[in-house]
């Protein structure tokens, strides 16, 4: 009986003990969302008082929040939120992003002066870098300039909120902004030591891109969760697609002089209109591929031209697209003729070897489609006269977004082993007579079509 008392006492006491610990991890949780809403909210009720407002770009959290169930929609707009304190908890940073145009500038130092004055009598510690202004990239080391802000780290006690200036950039007014460098965090690390450092793993507690980023134009809203006033993209699935895919390289400007000072800018008055009907046809061509929903990017001369000179290269007469086969779209072609553009030759099979080139006003639009291989990547090429077939063989690539002429657009990530596999070594030399046949460094003849197949595999149209 005795055993049995002993046996039901020790059953008791470790149910309490599991109990205990259940009750000791929620409070805990309970406490660590608590403790970062409380820093989150005074952050950005300090921010709306000087006119900034912070929106939420965290990815951890906005993909957490994609899974929300809305209790109702007021009559002011706002979306009140069913749950989302959870996505705040065991968490060291939260990352918000402000426009440029909000934040205050170098020109405002003592609008930036009182803002953070507020934040140091809140007990909140910070750090930041700066860096030239985006739309003075170009002449980054030639003029004079005050720094322009990129990112700040915010924190108070352990907790850190990281902020992230988007600028407007291009014609296209498409937003962007800086690569955040890891001694950014340096200082919150040393005031923390038993937060584990960001620099051991890269993405420990920040989950927000590392590199340059740039997005389209989107549309913000407002959530209420726990009595706080969130802004956040609308189209949040939407905005977390881009935020994958946002890496931004940009164009080497110092290079780009350099390159001119040693093959002078001679540019003839043909050249010159090349120039601008060329920027109108690459922004042309962007908006057909992107209405049809088809990723492409520069290849080619034009790559080439944005790699080496930061600029299209005026004897080239023609604007040239990379584009996976598998993207491929049969509503391409009429897309571009509905928008003025002519069909000049299609060439091969969706199958193999596939090419489209369409005319703009003399100017060429030349559209190389890619296929993957197990340890490659390659594209082909059909001479019409003769039905011989050509193929161009590139070492695996991956994208990223450029500006070119003012216009958002891709380029091959690992753009230099790209330009090199079709132009050499000597690709920094400029090449006036190029025979697409024999000049890349990457091309071989593989065979001929058969002539029975002629009608379908070189289709001529001007």
């Amino acid at each position: 009986m005795k055993r049995r008392h002993g046996v039901l006492l020790f059953v008791i006491v470790s149910l309490s003990f599991c109990l205990f610990q259940v009750v000791y991890v929620l409070f805990t949780a309970s406490n660590d969302c608590k403790c970062m809403l409380n820093v989150v909210q005074v952050f950005l009720s300090t921010c709306s008082k000087h006119g900034v407002s912070p929106f939420l770009v965290d990815p951890d959290v906005l993909e957490g929040w994609q899974e929300f169930h809305f209790k109702h929609e007021s009559k002011a707009g706002l979306v009140v939120a069913d749950d989302g304190i959870q996505h705040f908890c065991n968490r060291k940073m939260v990352t918000f992003a402000v426009l440029a145009t909000e934040w205050p500038s170098a020109t405002q130092k003592w609008n930036m002066k009182l803002l953070l004055r507020d934040f140091k009598e809140l007990s909140f510690l910070w750090t930041n870098t700066t860096g030239p202004h985006p739309r003075l990239w170009r002449v980054t080391d030639l003029v004079k300039q005050e720094p322009s802000p990129y990112h700040f780290v915010f924190w108070q006690a352990s907790l850190a909120l990281h902020l992230v200036i988007f600028y407007s950039r291009g014609q296209e007014s498409y937003m962007w902004h800086a690569p955040t460098d890891l001694q950014l965090f340096r200082e919150y690390n040393l005031a923390h030591p038993a937060v584990q450092p960001v620099e051991e793993q890269g993405r420990t507690h920040v989950h927000f891109p590392l590199t340059a980023g740039t997005y389209e134009r989107f549309d913000l809203t407002t959530i209420v969760v726990h009595d706080i006033l969130f802004h956040s993209p609308r189209d949040v699935a939407s905005f977390l697609s881009q935020q994958r895919a946002s890496r931004f390289l940009e164009c080497d400007a110092k290079s780009a002089r350099q390159f001119y000072e040693k093959y002078p800018n001679q540019v003839s008055d043909d050249e010159l209109e090349f120039l601008v009907q060329a920027r109108q046809l690459l922004a042309l061509g962007k908006s057909v591929m992107e209405n049809v929903g088809i990723r492409f990017w520069l290849s080619s001369g034009t790559c080439l031209g944005w790699f080496r000179q930061c600029n299209l290269i005026p004897y080239s007469r023609d604007v040239d697209f990379g584009v996976w086969i598998k993207d491929y779209d049969e509503r391409l072609v009429q897309a571009m003729l509905d928008r003025g553009l002519t069909l000049k030759h299609r060439f091969g099979k969706v199958s193999d070897g596939f090419e489209l080139s369409f005319v703009y006003f003399g100017l060429k639009l030349d559209l190389f489609f890619f296929y993957e291989e197990s340890d490659h990547m390659w594209n082909g090429g059909t001479q019409a006269k003769s039905g011989k077939k050509f193929k161009y063989t590139f070492p695996k690539f991956t994208l990223c977004w450029t500006e070119l002429v003012g216009v958002r657009v891709r380029v091959p990530c690992e753009t230099l082993s790209y330009i090199q596999a079709n132009y050499g070594r000597n690709w920094a030399e400029p090449v006036r007579h190029w025979d697409w046949k024999s000049s890349p460094s990457n091309v071989r003849e593989v065979g001929t079509w058969p002539e029975r197949e002629w009608p379908e595999v070189i289709q001529v149209f001007s």
